[in-house]
This record gives C-alpha cells, structure tokens and sequence, in this order.
C-alpha cells in the first residue's frame, strides 16, 4: 500500500511493461492484411496469441 502511495507522489505508473508498443502493432497489422495467420504472426514478433489479439481489439477502439 505505501508503494502505491509513494509511486503517486513521484507520479510513477504502475504495473507490468507493455508487450506490444506501437511499432509491433504497426508490424502485427501489416502481417495479418497480407493473411498471415494472428497464431503465425504473433510466433514471428515473438508474443502470444492472445496478446496479438487483445492489441487488434485495442487498436480498433
């Protein structure tokens, strides 16, 4: 509790890194419109499956 309030005053996020930054996206989206499966082209940028889709469905919104 007190990290959480520490990280507030030195205005630090917490929590995990992304996986996904913008350029893997860039490079995720390319893959799938050339019909590269989204199991083959998460295995190729070297995340899961289920991280390629949650950044699809986070790149639509």
């Amino acid at each position: 509790m007190a990290a959480r309030k520490g990280s507030k005053v030195f205005d630090v996020a917490g929590g995990r890194p992304r996986t996904v930054g913008p350029a893997e996206l860039v490079t995720l989206r390319h893959l799938v419109a050339d019909f590269v499966s989204v199991t083959e082209a998460a295995r190729t940028l070297k995340f899961g499956r289920s991280t390629a889709y949650k950044a699809l469905a986070g790149a639509r919104e």
